[in-house]
């Protein structure tokens, strides 16, 4: 499978649903309770970034999560806290907060993606 294709575009469809207004949802916070140490880790750190409005790191964060095996409530909880983290840096760029506009800016950047191996 080429996720270097796919990853940008699952990026690219996050921020619309992002930009839709899909704030209103809550986030399961919990969703990686039972999850494996390291993708619980990921997904503290996402979290953390995401309400210190790290935005970039955040994005970071949660989208890692999409290429690894996780549950389908895990998938939905990673799902909205994108929407959300979108919606709000977003929100605050229009407002002209420096710090969100740079980030969106960089994340329109094409990423380039590490190499995938094969365990």
């Amino acid at each position: 499978m080429q996720l270097k294709i796919l990853l940008p575009g699952i990026a690219l469809v996050l921020v619309v649903v992002g930009l839709m207004g899909c704030d209103s949802r809550s986030v399961d916070k919990s969703a990686f309770n039972s999850a494996k140490p390291e993708l619980q880790q990921i997904w503290r750190t996402g979290l953390e970034a995401s309400k210190a409005s790290d935005y970039v790191r955040a994005n970071t964060n949660f989208l890692s999560l999409l290429s690894r095996n996780i549950t389908p409530n895990q998938l939905v909880a990673v799902q909205d806290a994108l929407a959300s983290l979108n919606e709000r840096m977003h929100t605050a760029a229009a407002k002209g907060n420096q710090a969100a506009r740079e980030a969106v800016e960089f994340l329109k950047r094409p990423q380039r993606l590490p190499k995938q191996t094969n365990p």
